[in-house]
């Protein structure tokens, strides 16, 4: 544990609070209920990820693996990102790069230099409300579907 990041180590319950706010929902957590499923996590092990996608299906939450080596690998995320330490501490990332752009306890941004080796420990995660998800699949059914019907009305 990087003794540095102590003051962006966040309660489950926080960070996905501050997550929450960028599609305007409310997410109903305790933290009594993350630590009871998970002692630690290991994004390198299949029956750790299914439970924590499972969880957060029940919260009616999709959460996405994002794979990352280092800082960079983060610019082209959707922001903010979740990461997790194996040690179930919690951070939110709003901007990556060669210094990580974390939310600190008090809610303010700071950039912050993590070894790449640290990093690699870490896993990273969005979310997105069922909801959104289920419309993302409709509009692309909706094109393809248009897009057939127009190639049919073409040839």
């Amino acid at each position: 544990m990087d003794k540095k990041l102590e003051p962006y180590y966040l309660s489950a319950e926080t960070a996905l609070s501050i997550v929450s706010k960028k599609f305007n929902i409310k997410i109903d957590i305790k933290e009594d209920d993350i630590n009871l499923r998970f002692k630690k996590y290991d994004r390198n092990n299949t029956d750790d990820s299914i439970q924590m996608k499972n969880f957060f299906l029940s919260l009616g939450l999709s959460l996405q693996d994002i794979l990352f080596n280092n800082g960079e690998d983060l610019l082209n995320e959707p922001m903010p990102i979740l990461l997790l330490t194996p040690e179930m501490k919690w951070m939110v990332c709003v901007s990556g790069g060669q210094k990580i752009k974390l939310v600190n306890a008090r809610g303010e941004l700071c950039y912050v230099e993590i070894e790449d080796e640290y990093l690699k420990e870490l896993s990273a995660f969005s979310i997105l409300p069922l909801n959104k998800v289920v419309d993302s699949i409709r509009v692309k059914n909706i094109i393809k579907n248009s897009l057939s019907m127009n190639k049919i009305f073409y040839t």
